[in-house]
């Protein structure tokens, strides 16, 4: 669902289309985080979706490229961005759920290098 939202959405300039992720409640080694200790960060995990085509910087007249890309994970001030849409589907007995936001891309706090073990 969210898929075919993004798709519609071109994000302009310097802005960035991310949807959020659902962070890990078990982690691989097997230690319960429970929800409470997401609930009270101030900073979410998030999926880039699309980008603009980059910024204007007025004293060269050029187009600066932005940092991200889509596909890259990134970390965003949790009340930051504008929220497009909230996306929510059941599985199984769980409700799960994202939401749509898009932030400029100075508004972004970092990418998240994930390794690939």
């Amino acid at each position: 669902m969210a898929s075919n939202i993004s798709n519609k959405i071109k994000p302009l300039f310097d802005r960035v289309l991310v949807q959020s992720v659902k962070p890990e409640i078990i982690t691989k080694s097997g230690i319960f985080i429970p929800e409470t200790v997401y609930r009270s960060s101030s900073v979410i995990k998030a999926r880039v979706l699309s980008i603009g085509s980059g910024r204007f910087n007025r004293f060269t007249g050029q187009n600066v490229k932005l940092s991200v890309k889509p596909g890259d994970v990134v970390l965003a001030p949790k009340y930051g961005g504008i929220s497009i849409q909230s996306i929510s589907k059941t599985v199984g007995d769980e409700e799960d759920s994202s939401e749509l936001i898009m932030y400029k891309e100075d508004e972004l706090l970092g990418i998240v290098e994930e390794k690939n073990d």
